[in-house]
């Protein structure tokens, strides 16, 4: 499973950011997101890796 905790290292460029050209990043935000979801109780275990797995997979 993935660390529990997301944190900006750095801004390299200020440009617009895109699904095609910057999809780790967006994976990355969209597991993210799923984690605070988590640490709320909107999502329990059994959800978050449901999630986890349609993110691998490129379904969300």
């Amino acid at each position: 499973m993935r660390k529990q905790k997301a944190v900006l290292e750095s801004i390299e460029s200020d440009r617009p950011v895109t699904k095609e050209q910057d999809g780790a990043f967006w994976e990355e935000v969209q597991h993210a997101l799923l984690l605070a979801l988590k640490e709320t109780g909107t999502l329990n275990d059994l959800q978050l890796r449901y999630a986890e797995k349609k993110l691998t997979k490129g379904a969300v």
